[in-house]
């Protein structure tokens, strides 16, 4: 494990289609591949569900 970090909060929501919803996954290489080895294309989703007042 290279990282790691607490949970998120509510405030904050994270999803992906269905490519990627289970995981992410980095060769040493950098690029991104399945479970079976095969090049992981997908969209990750992140939304703050916080409300943001102007002042």
């Amino acid at each position: 494990m290279l990282y790691a970090r607490e949970g998120y909060t509510a405030d904050l929501s994270i999803s992906g289609n269905s490519s990627v919803a289970a995981m992410i996954s980095y060769v040493a290489t950098g690029e991104s591949k399945t479970a079976n080895g095969a090049f992981q294309t997908g969209t990750v989703t992140f939304c703050s569900n916080a409300v943001d007042k102007l002042t």
